[in-house]
C-alpha cells in the first residue's frame, strides 16, 4: 500500500497503530521485493509447476530480507508456471521461475485437422512461426522433432487441445533481467535449464 499527499509526522502513528492490530509492515525501496506469480494450477491448464505454492514458500523463507532491507539493490523473484510467461519474468525479474518439460510433446492429430479445416493455415501460423525449425505439416499429419525445439509454446498456444507438453514437468531458472529507462531491456539468461520443483523447494 502507498499513501501519497501525507507526511512522515502522520504515518508513525499510523504505522504504530497498525503494527498493534496485527499488520506485517516492512521496508521497500533497496529489498528484496514480494515474490510474484501467475496463477498457475489455480486457473490455468498448461502450469507444469506450482506457482502458487513455490512464491508462498520464498514468501516466508525471505522475510527478513523482505521487510529489513539489506541488499544494495532490489532483487525480484517472479514465478510463471509455463513458458508462455504471463508474468512477464524473463524481462522482469532478477530471478526467473518458469515451469517447463520434458518429455515429448503430445499431437492429436484429428484436432490438429479439425483447425485446418476451421481455416487455419497451418502452415503459416505454426510452421513457419516455429524458432526451432522443428515442426513440419504436410497437409494431413504434423509432425514435431522434439529434440530441436525450443519450448517457446507458441504451437501449444495457437493449436489449444491438439497439443500439450508431457511429464516430467520442472523448472527452467534465468537471472539477470532489467528494464534500465535508457539503453532499453534486457532479458536474463539461463542458469539452470530444468529443474524438479518438488517441495521442500
Amino acid at each position: 500500500m502507498v499513501l501519497l499527499g501525507t507526511v512522515t509526522d502522520n504515518l508513525e502513528p499510523l504505522a504504530t497503530i497498525l503494527s498493534l492490530n496485527g499488520f506485517d509492515l516492512g521496508g521497500s525501496g533497496s529489498a528484496m521485493r514480494t515474490p510474484s506469480c501467475c496463477l498457475g494450477p489455480a486457473r490455468c491448464e498448461w502450469a507444469m509447476i506450482d506457482t502458487l505454492d513455490i512464491t508462498y514458500d520464498l514468501t516466508q523463507e525471505f522475510q527478513d530480507e523482505l521487510h529489513r532491507p539489506q541488499f544494495p539493490y532490489k532483487f525480484k523473484i517472479k514465478t510463471v508456471g509455463c513458458p508462455v510467461d504471463c508474468n512477464a519474468s524473463i524481462a522482469r525479474a532478477d530471478l526467473s521461475i518458469i515451469g517447463t518439460w520434458k518429455g515429448p510433446i503430445a499431437i492429436d492429430q484429428d484436432k490438429v485437422k479439425d483447425y485446418a479445416k476451421k481455416g487455419m493455415n497451418i502452415q503459416e501460423e505454426i510452421v513457419n512461426f516455429c524458432p526451432g525449425k522443428c515442426i513440419t505439416w504436410d497437409g494431413n499429419n504434423l509432425t514435431i522433432n522434439n529434440s530441436d525445439c525450443l519450448h517457446c509454446m507458441h504451437c501449444i498456444t495457437k493449436l489449444a487441445g491438439a497439443l500439450k507438453p508431457t511429464p516430467p514437468f520442472g523448472a527452467t531458472l534465468l537471472i539477470g533481467a532489467k528494464a534500465p529507462f535508457v539503453i532499453g531491456a534486457t532479458l536474463s539468461w539461463v542458469i539452470v535449464p530444468f529443474m524438479e520443483m518438488k517441495p521442500p523447494y
